[in-house]
């Protein structure tokens, strides 16, 4: 089951990857430079000695910034990884970590950022900053918003044994929850994250290449 979105434009945007090799190639090489891209250090932006001391709600906001973005850059890398192949529950079998496991436990963090109470604010913010259709408008697309978070609830939650159809299963909820991000930021390419863009595109290649969509 999809989210009741209209994805036309954000599925051509993975046509190409699903089929141009080098085309993919060239992606998954500038989403291994994001995914190493080095964060900004907040304490090196602290000069020692002019006086002022560190913020500590300011230090504590950037602390969570920066476990949510490593979250996702975490999440672009399993998607990188399932490329080759999904792993199976022989394959991983006494490793320290179940991939699927983890793979379930990100999507399950981004998912219940969402309820978060910056994050709500978030996105009040950017549902009032539409300000075009009035307080109906606005209870419609919280309502939206609830249905869209309730289904991938549901998809994250029946993806329990580690086969692939329950990989299919994260797969969609994954894509279905960039789908939401984008929902909020009303398809604006200037406000949606670059790391949801290659979330969704990722999401959708694989869903591809191990058949979800048939």
């Amino acid at each position: 089951m999809e989210a009741h979105s209209d994805v036309t434009f954000w599925g051509r945007l993975s046509e190409r990857l699903q089929n141009d090799p080098f085309v993919r190639e060239r992606v998954i090489r500038e989403i291994q430079a994001y995914i190493n891209a080095t964060e900004p250090d907040f304490l090196s932006q602290m000069n020692p000695g002019d006086g002022h001391s560190v913020d500590q709600g300011e230090l504590n906001r950037f602390l969570t910034s920066q476990e949510r973005n490593e979250t996702r850059k975490l999440l672009l890398q399993y998607l990188i990884a399932f490329i080759d192949e999904l792993p199976t529950r022989e394959k991983t079998a006494g490793l320290p970590v179940d991939p699927f496991e983890q793979f379930k436990a990100f999507i399950e963090y981004n998912l219940n950022l969402l309820r978060e109470g910056d994050v709500k604010k978030t996105i009040l913010a950017e549902l009032h900053a539409r300000g075009r259709r009035g307080e109906a408008d606005l209870q419609h697309r919280l309502q939206r918003i609830n249905g869209m978070f309730s289904l991938i609830r549901q998809q994250v939650d029946q993806a329990r044994t580690g086969s692939q159809s329950d990989f299919c299963l994260l797969l969609q909820a994954l894509e279905n929850l960039c789908i939401l991000w984008f929902y909020i930021k009303d398809d604006d390419l200037f406000r949606i994250r670059r790391c949801d863009v290659y979330l969704f595109q990722l999401a959708r290649i694989l869903r591809g290449k191990y058949h979800c969509l048939d």
